[in-house]
């Protein structure tokens, strides 16, 4: 476990759309984590983005958010691809999105990883 971060640079539109897609696809409710500073999704932006995404197809969804932050110019944020991609589908969860403004005022996000739960080749690569 451990934060992962969206740069500010990535813009409010952007940064919506990357809580959105990884709070929507990647929670965990039962989890017993709060943001001490919450990133608010602003009102407008979440009518938007639930018709963007669908919200039942992660990798129908990773593809549209992928071409919007392509179309700004920003590729998916390094710690977020890397934890999404090295597990099953439920062995990570990004959660408690906090801005931080003591870290350039990013939005950081408390990551939790299943180690049991990681891809056979990120199994071989970390853990033997």
């Amino acid at each position: 476990f451990g934060p992962a971060s969206i740069s500010r640079f990535y813009g409010p539109e952007s940064t919506a759309r990357l809580v959105y897609y990884f709070g929507t696809h990647f929670s965990d409710t039962s989890l017993d984590v709060a943001a001490r500073t919450p990133f608010i999704l602003p009102p407008n932006s979440t009518t938007s983005l639930h018709s963007e995404f669908t919200g039942v197809d992660a990798e129908e969804d990773l593809d549209s958010l992928r071409q919007a932050l392509a179309a700004a110019g920003l590729p998916l944020p390094t710690l977020y691809k890397h934890y999404s991609q090295a597990t099953s589908p439920d062995g990570v969860v990004f959660t408690a999105f906090n801005v931080d403004h003591d870290f350039g005022d990013c939005v950081d996000s408390f990551v939790m990883v299943d180690l049991h739960k990681l891809t056979p080749r990120k199994r071989r690569r970390y853990l033997t």
